[in-house]
This record gives structure tokens, C-alpha cells and sequence, in this order.
């Protein structure tokens, strides 16, 4: 049951907080009746501790887990994705 609330959590976090905070911020696990957020940076953790309360609320809405009493963030910042190599656009003929 906890890993099915944790996937529903996931899943309705960019509803219940809208496009722009879900592009900063991510679930990571609900512990306690406390639900973990990671988020990009210290501004951002800044700006949505001021928000808890209502984020709690909408979360609990959108998501119908009742349980969540309280939404702690923390600083962790997206892991960026390896570049895979790309040819390059001209040939070295070509550039010249």
C-alpha cells in the first residue's frame, strides 16, 4: 500500500502544485505522515516552505491521501542526464 501511495503522490504532484514548481521540485517519499521533497536549490526551498500549509492541502486534494500532515523540503538538485555525442553539423570540408 505505501509504494501504490507513493506512486499516486508522484503522479499527481504536478496537479496538485502546478507546472512550474513540479519543474523544481520532486517527491521523494512519504514517512510519518510526512511527505519528503526534494527541490533544485536553497531559493526554491525557501519559497515552498512559505507555501507548506497550502501545497499539504492541494496535495491532499488532488491526490486523496489524507494522511499527509505536513510537507518538508529539502535542498537536492536535479541529476543532469549524460550528453550523448552528437556529430557535428558540417563536415571539416564544410566549415570553411
Amino acid at each position: 500500500r505505501l509504494e501504490s501511495i507513493h506512486q499516486e503522490l508522484q503522479r499527481c504532484w504536478k496537479s496538485a502544485v502546478g507546472a512550474k514548481i513540479a519543474n523544481h521540485s520532486r517527491v521523494v517519499q512519504l514517512r510519518n505522515r510526512t511527505l519528503d521533497v526534494a527541490v533544485d536549490d536553497a531559493v526554491w526551498k525557501s519559497q515552498l516552505e512559505q507555501l507548506q500549509q497550502h501545497i499539504v492541502e492541494r496535495v491532499r486534494s488532488v491526490s486523496g491521501v489524507a494522511e499527509i500532515q505536513r510537507v518538508t523540503f529539502r535542498v537536492s538538485p536535479p541529476r543532469i542526464k549524460p550528453q550523448v555525442a552528437q556529430a557535428p553539423l558540417f563536415g571539416a570540408d564544410e566549415a570553411d
